[in-house]
């Protein structure tokens, strides 16, 4: 199986996504997961802060996880996957705090 683990970046107020070469913060969530992945699957995990996300790559599944300021951002991906046929599944500090606006926001 092929896996995505990914995190969305939020959106600078222009409207264009936010990206830095640098983190202040190392999260611990993208190694974590694609550590506990049995060796027989390939895992590929991005921060999409720190690099662009490439659509074009077919995956059997796609994992996010979102903060709040992130989750437009990580619902469009979401979106975008869902439409290939990608299975998705979320979650995060979002997700998880605030179960009944993600679900509205969803749409899939």
């Amino acid at each position: 199986m092929k896996i995505h683990i990914l995190q969305p970046t939020g959106y600078n107020p222009d409207g264009t996504l936010f990206q830095t070469k640098t983190r202040w913060v190392i999260g611990m969530t993208l190694p974590y997961l694609a550590a506990l992945v049995p060796d027989q699957h390939e895992v590929k995990d991005t921060d999409e802060c720190l690099q662009d996300i490439d659509f074009s790559e077919e995956y059997d599944l796609v994992a996010i996880t979102t903060f709040s300021h992130a989750s437009k951002r990580a619902y469009e991906i979401a979106r975008t996957y869902c439409e290939k046929g990608t299975k998705v599944v979320m979650g995060g500090a979002f997700k998880g705090g605030f179960c009944e606006v993600a679900e509205l926001l969803s749409g899939f």
